[in-house]
């Protein structure tokens, strides 16, 4: 990695770091004591007076040569605000992907939230592994059930006994992701993001001399490796599975005992 760049990430699949230290804000967009959404509107406001046209991209706001170079679509995504704090990336079959930057955020953190949103696309554009939301984790578990994690419940003698099948295995994924916003956390996507806004002001040669897995939040072993919801079911096993396979908090008697009480079960 030191002498190429190049590193697996905890999916398992090769990838190559961009310098963000030289990326900033465009002028004549300010960075200093303004709310994003104030400066959203100002600029906004300016483009209607010069007849221009109203939308802003990335490449509009963001000066990042390195980035446009290896990636040269995303400064063509739209970048707008929206009420909640934080920001987000929103892509659908019918509306083009749009960057959404929280208009109570300082300026000084803009480029920061750029540059996670964006890592995301990228995720995306490489099929990496990707985030999600707590929310989404709450409503939908199984989404962000490994294959491992599905063939371990198939293992239990729990689930020999269980009326239903399918909803015994619903009930496991369940337990295991108990804490919504935990296992967001720890989405190999997320830790990815986090990883690449605590990196944004480091040297080459920092950049260099620690790798992305010294710099991490969570732990390899606790990242939570998932590729764009149910599509993980049919993903190569991921780097960290031998880690991960099964469950990483209960013992396997513990799990059983929990799931012989389930409603689920006969």
């Amino acid at each position: 990695r030191q002498e190429t760049g190049w590193f697996k990430g905890a999916d398992g699949k090769w990838r190559f770091e961009i310098d963000d230290s030289d990326a900033k804000l465009k002028k004549p967009w300010q960075n200093k004591g303004q709310l994003f959404g104030d400066i959203h509107s100002l600029m906004f406001k300016r483009r209607i007076e010069a007849r221009m046209p109203g939308g802003f991209t990335v490449g509009d706001v963001l000066d990042h040569p390195a980035l446009f170079a290896a990636y040269p679509h995303i400064a063509n995504i739209a970048l707008t605000n929206q009420k909640e704090a934080g920001a987000s990336f929103f892509r659908s079959p019918i509306d083009p992907p749009a960057i959404r930057i929280g208009k109570d955020t300082a300026m000084s953190d803009v480029v920061s939230k750029i540059l996670h949103e964006v890592q995301h696309v990228i995720q995306e554009d490489e099929n990496f592994a990707t985030g999600g939301s707590a929310n989404g984790i709450a409503r939908n578990p199984m989404e962000y059930a490994t294959k491992d994690d599905i063939e371990y419940a198939k293992s239990l003698p729990a689930y020999e006994r269980a009326k239903d099948k399918q909803e015994f295995i619903r009930s496991f994924i369940g337990m295991k992701l108990d804490n919504p916003l935990d296992a967001y956390r720890r989405l190999s996507g997320e830790v990815e993001s986090r990883n690449t806004q605590a990196r944004q002001r480091m040297t080459a040669d920092q950049r260099r001399n620690a790798s992305p897995e010294s710099t991490a939040d969570v732990k390899a072993s606790d990242v939570i490796v998932v590729f764009n919801g149910k599509e993980m079911h049919d993903a190569p096993t991921p780097a960290n599975s031998r880690t991960r396979s099964g469950i990483t908090n209960f013992t396997p008697e513990q799990i059983t005992e929990s799931l012989r009480k389930s409603p689920f079960v006969g």
